[in-house]
């Protein structure tokens, strides 16, 4: 690993030992270029690229070079696996593996192959697929659009629905019963070990009393169904006010060195 990088990574690490609870590093992109300036660190970045955050600012940015020029990537997964998990907005070869954007590719060590092929699973043609995650190995999935399914019923635009590598199995978070607006679409979406999600919607919402802007990330206790603002990015800085946070995915500095050390940098 470069020096650099060792710094970078160090810093993370340090970030994470002090900072508070819901104050949680996570990977970020955004729907558009951002340019973020905040406590030494100056980072541009893409639209098809994600952000390294530090529980306070980001870092730094990384910008996968499987992903075609003029995609914006509109859903990420970081594993413990070494793999990158994501989905993009528009269809097309993602290093060497052809993809329609309601698909899922995985990348490792610079080889890609789909692991959700939204045609294949049911998926009415014309959907994005716009928020992914992975709980107890298992892919947790949010569209763009609403969708009859023949077993679930109708799966909403801010619903999740998890997939067991075959077939959609259950809805892991149904939002009209856990209070969220029918017109909010979930377009970001991180799992934590603890159970809980984190979300992000299009629009600014208030659910159970929380308000939250596109580019929040809201946290979700599915014990006490109570929701918190987990990172309030707007308020940290103020470039995200012309931003809707579109990809999250928790982050851990083990994941993250591997991110760069294998390759993809």
């Amino acid at each position: 690993m470069h020096e650099r990088q060792s710094r970078v990574f160090a810093l993370l690490a340090a970030a994470l030992v002090a900072a508070p609870a819901l104050a949680a590093n996570f990977q970020l992109s955004a729907d558009v270029p951002l340019r973020l300036v905040s406590g030494g660190f100056d980072v541009s970045a893409p639209d098809h690229a994600f952000m390294l955050d530090d529980g306070v600012r980001v870092t730094h940015q990384v910008t996968l070079p499987q992903i075609p020029t003029g995609a914006n990537l509109d859903a990420l997964d970081l594993r413990e696996d070494d793999s990158i998990l994501f989905s993009l907005d528009l269809s097309g070869m993602i290093g060497g593996a052809y993809a329609e954007d309601a698909d899922a590719v995985s990348c490792r060590f610079g080889s890609c192959a789909t692991v959700f092929d939204a045609s294949v699973a049911g998926v009415p043609a014309g959907l994005d697929l716009d928020a992914i995650a992975t709980r107890n190995g298992r892919l947790l999935l949010s569209f763009d659009k609403g969708f009859s399914h023949g077993v679930l019923g109708f799966i909403a635009a801010n619903d999740v629905v998890e997939f067991d590598g075959a077939a959609f199995t259950s809805i892991a978070f149904n939002a009209s019963a856990e209070g969220v607006p029918a017109n909010a679409n979930l377009d970001a979406l991180s799992a934590s070990s603890d159970g809980h999600l984190q979300l992000s919607f299009e629009r600014t919402l208030t659910v159970s009393g929380v308000v939250a802007f596109d580019h929040d990330v809201i946290d979700f206790n599915p014990v006490t169904h109570s929701y918190v603002i987990a990172r309030a990015l707007g308020t940290e800085n103020a470039a995200w006010w012309r931003a809707d946070l579109d990809a999250i995915a928790g982050a851990s500095v083990a994941t993250a060195d591997r991110t760069f050390r294998d390759g993809f940098e």
